[in-house]
């Protein structure tokens, strides 16, 4: 089966067939391939059986392929076709025309061949592949790797169309190269190359364009009329990626949402259908149009029966020039909700660096937990990912420059959601920033360095360039709570998600952020999140007050949300791009994080020292007052807190009037790390680790003065291994196990590199974590109201209140009858004991000076 979108293969037809040839005992067959570009219209998606690099820089128009662009190294690689070394020949002709407006520019068309990656993958290839670059230049000589033919032809000939023809020959050790130019069907110039070892002939095969100085306002060659053959060539249709390249999906409470991604489509077609299994047969649910700019389609269903796992087929028809029909179909699963489970799996992600893609061990590894639910925490790629940098202009190209990057995810990692319910979240990077505070969603200025740009607060791109991003991430999940967008229209996909007897809070910590270089005073010399003057006085500065973390919209949901037990919800888990602590240790005396990426890494068991506490505000350590504010909510519902951001995986819990008085916060590793932070902090004499801990846990303020208890760390180390980008930074994934029974939590963090199956022992050394739910609140308060026994109800929530009655101190749904509650200082509390489906309620005050005692409740 293929593993993308399962279709008839019309846009890029092959065919096989066998001859008698022999090469060292082994059969062989001709495969061929014909372009049908002449048959398509014109429009951005220039096929299944390729990947575009630039996205943007190729399109078909007037039936040819075109490079709409006048720069280095663009290719559009052939996925479906590779060159092997079993064999005799593989033979090619294409017609070129050049732009004469491009000939007075030096550059080089034709072919990347036996395209070759940093890893043994097409897919690799496609992105980081180098190869024999044949082809012509634009002063007319022919290019066959490092050799140059000695006689040009006329410039005019390539503006007016070629014809460029390659062979290879092979004796199965190494091969022979023809190149030849032909106009007007006679041959005008050659050039040979022979024992080229026969590896250096393996790999993909790429349409290829390069021209030294960039003139990206027109078009620089068009390729028309390809046919490809030999049995030198294999041919594999699981390569075809889209045009439906994956979906996402959350079910809530009867109601399914789904996204389907697609290319860029002619906005003609449509519409995009969704069924589900039925026997043997496809029922259709719901039809939808392609939305133009995210193109994605949305379904939304109403009733569904989550109770049962369903089969579903994402599916639409391209018709061609000719009238040609085209069927497309995704298949995956909805998979039943997990609400008889008594341990739901949550595999957490974050931070996707393209260094090991297309991550083959890490999606077999992540995806043996058989999780119930896939989450991703941000930076689902970095500004990097794919090469060129990011296009932020025009707003169309700049569009397409996002999607490219966002279809490389998905290429990756569409299997870790392809029959799961998921939740994404859009970060920094995701928006084209390196850190963003968002201040309610304006604009930054308009000129400037990026860091100077992101400084003064807001988004960089304009908002309909960000909502296109929102959409593709987040259309899938729950409505938001409160749907009204901020500045530029920006929409906001602020949530809650019941599922699986787990309820979810989804937040936005970065949208509603205050920049702190409008909060602190000019002398304190803010830029990118870090204070640069050494002298300022951090301590007689008092004016945080007025800075935001969430908004006052967030924290509303928030209080909110915490009080919400109806629907049977067991459990409480918040889910955020970053933590509410500032875990990060750098050099002493550094005020930037710029140094992060060429910091040594100690080897195995050394203990880095010299290092002090960050103030990085790009963390949500800071504005201190506000991160006190939020986490004294969250601890009120015994909310777990599960995030990304930092790379550095730890497990920490809050604290607020008193250590270890607040939530736990899990940070899942990085998939791949750009950014290698550690936690190495100065351990003073009297410093205790935790019993039976490294040295770095225990109580410790950090660089803001917020109180965390650190249990693990998982610091970067120097293992000696290939490629040690990898290796050396600490990357992987986490997994967290919600055991609705006895409420136990339990954090995993795996490195990417280790099979579960074959080694389930084989976690970074400070894991597994495991926690009870109840260790979310006041876990060391030595203070408690009497023993409630609980009898007429099973599984009561319980509400805890100021003897006011309006203030909540704390909420939770309890596994067991009987339970003594802690709380954070002594006196009269009103006590609510009851079901909230069916509103029912019971209510005691109560008084810890009666603590040991036992109160009978009938509910």
């Amino acid at each position: 089966m293929a593993l993308s979108a399962m279709a008839v293969p019309a846009l890029h037809q092959s065919s096989s067939t066998k001859v008698d040839s022999k090469v060292r005992n082994n059969a062989v067959h001709t495969v061929f391939y014909n372009s049908p570009w002449h048959n398509l219209p014109d429009m951005v998606w220039i096929g299944e059986s390729f990947w575009a690099n630039r996205l943007q820089d190729w399109e078909i128009r007037g039936g040819e392929l075109l490079c709409n662009i006048c720069d280095k190294n663009r290719t559009a690689h052939l996925l479906t076709y590779q060159l092997n070394d079993i064999g005799n020949f593989v033979q090619t002709s294409i017609q070129i025309k050049v732009n004469e407006k491009a000939l007075d520019n030096q550059g080089l068309v034709g072919f990347q061949w036996g395209s070759q990656g940093r890893f043994d993958d097409y897919r690799s290839a496609a992105l980081t592949g180098k190869g024999l670059v044949v082809g012509i230049d634009t002063q007319g000589l022919l290019h066959l790797d490092d050799m140059v033919s000695h006689k040009p032809i006329e410039q005019e000939y390539l503006s007016e169309g070629v014809e460029l023809k390659f062979y290879i020959s092979s004796d199965g050790h190494q091969v022979q190269a023809d190149l030849s130019v032909w106009y007007k069907g006679s041959p005008i110039s050659t050039l040979r190359k022979n024992e080229i070892p026969i590896d250096q002939a393996k790999g993909n095969i790429a349409l290829y364009s390069h021209f030294d100085k960039p003139q990206k306002e027109d078009w620089s060659v068009s390729y028309s009329k390809w046919d490809l053959s030999g049995d030198l060539l294999t041919y594999d249709e699981s390569h075809n990626y889209g045009p439906i390249y994956f979906t996402q999906y959350t079910q809530e409470l009867g109601v399914l949402k789904l996204t389907a991604q697609l290319a860029v489509l002619p906005e003609s077609v449509g519409p995009i259908t969704m069924s589900i299994k039925q026997g043997d047969d496809w029922k259709v649910l719901q039809e939808q149009p392609l939305v133009p700019g995210s193109y994605t389609a949305h379904f939304r269903l109403e009733d569904w029966d989550g109770t049962v796992s369903q089969e579903f087929k994402i599916h639409f028809t391209f018709e061609d020039n000719n009238g040609h029909k085209t069927e497309y179909n995704y298949i995956g699963q909805i998979a039943e909700e997990p609400v008889d489970v008594e341990n739901v799996k949550v595999l957490a992600l974050s931070c996707n660096w393209d260094l090991g893609f297309p991550d083959l061990e890490f999606g077999k590894n992540a995806s043996s937990h058989d999780a119930h639910i896939a989450v991703f925490l941000g930076d689902q790629f970095y500004e990097a990912n794919a090469g060129f940098g990011v296009q932020m202009f025009p707003a169309d190209k700049a569009a397409l420059d996002y999607l490219r990057k966002w279809y490389l995810f998905g290429w990756a990692h569409r299997d870790l959601f392809r029959n799961r319910p998921s939740i994404c979240l859009p970060d920094d990077h995701d928006v084209y920033h390196g850190n963003v505070w968002g201040e309610g969603g304006k604009a930054t200025i308009a000129e400037g360095g990026a860091a100077e740009r992101q400084d003064t607060g807001g988004y960089k791109m304009p908002g309909e360039w960000v909502n296109i991003v929102q959409t593709t991430q987040t259309s899938h999940m729950p409505d938001a709570y409160d749907p009204t967008p901020v500045l530029q229209g920006i929409s906001v996909f602020y949530t809650s998600w019941k599922y699986g007897g787990i309820d979810f809070g989804i937040i936005e910590d970065r949208k509603f952020k205050s920049a702190p270089k409008n909060i602190f005073p000019p002398e304190a010399e803010v830029f990118n999140g870090y204070v640069q003057n050494r002298d300022f006085d951090w301590e007689g500065f008092k004016d945080d007050e007025h800075a935001e973390l969430l908004g006052e919209r967030q924290m509303a949901f928030l209080e909110e949300w915490i009080g919400d037990w109806t629907d049977k919800v067991e459990m409480k888990v918040l889910l955020s791009a970053t933590s509410f602590m500032t875990m990060q240790t750098l050099p002493e005396g550094s005020n930037s994080d710029k140094i992060t990426p060429k910091l040594p890494i100690p080897k195995y068991g050394e203990y880095v020292t010299g290092d002090y506490f960050t103030r990085d505000m790009d963390s949500n350590g800071w504005p201190q007052k506000k991160r006190d504010e939020i986490v004294r909510i969250l601890r009120k519902g015994y909310v777990t807190h599960v995030v990304g951001d930092q790379h550095l995986a730890s497990v920490a819990q809050y604290g607020v009037e008193n250590f270890r008085d607040s939530n736990f916060a899990f940070t899942v590793p990085a998939i791949a790390s750009v950014w290698p932070r550690r936690w190495w902090p100065p351990i003073p004499e009297q410093h205790r680790p935790l019993p039976g801990r490294k040295q770095y846990t225990g109580d410790f303020f950090d660089g803001f003065g917020n109180r965390l208890t650190v249990f693990s760390a998982g610091n970067p180390t120097k293992l000696d291994k290939t490629p040690a980008l990898l290796y050396d930074r600490a990357t992987g994934y986490g997994v967290v196990h919600l055991n609705k029974t006895n409420r136990r939590i339990r954090f995993e963090c795996w490195d990417r590199f280790t099979n579960p199956i074959d080694h389930p022992q084989g976690q970074y050394d400070d894991w597994p974590v495991e926690i009870s739910q109840y260790d979310n609140f006041a876990s060391h308060s030595n203070v408690f109201l009497p023993t409630i026994e609980v009898k007429g109800l099973d599984r009561p929530v319980v509400k805890i209140y100021q003897a006011d009655e309006q203030t909540l101190v704390s909420a939770v749904r309890l596994h067991t009858t009987t339970f003594a509650f802690p709380v954070l200082a002594s006196g009269k509390y009103l006590v609510k004991i009851g079901d909230p489906d069916q509103d029912h309620w019971v209510e005691r005050v109560l008084d810890t000076d009666e603590a040991g005692e036992v109160v009978v409740v009938e509910v």
